[in-house]
């Protein structure tokens, strides 16, 4: 699946024990918690410093969405601008 929008630090889990701000991809349509699977360290497994590189960019991303959690498994990515 491929998903374009700008690349931001957002909150998210407000109100829950799993509040936290995370790597997100925003458009006009959706708000995507962006990680790579192959870089999950536990607890801080958000924390990405290649992906940490694109916040405030627009962005193309590919990879593998897990809706429930709204979160975009990110296998590649293009920087737009």
């Amino acid at each position: 699946m491929e998903v374009t929008g700008r690349v931001m630090w957002k909150r998210v889990g407000v109100g829950s024990k799993f509040e936290h701000d995370a790597l997100c991809l925003v458009n006009d349509h959706q708000q995507l918690i962006i990680r790579r699977p192959d870089r999950a360290t536990g607890a801080l497994d958000y924390v990405d410093p290649d992906l940490n590189e694109l916040v405030g960019k627009d962005v193309r991303v590919r990879g593998t969405l897990n809706p429930s959690q709204s979160t975009m498994f990110v296998s590649d990515w293009k920087v737009l601008s």
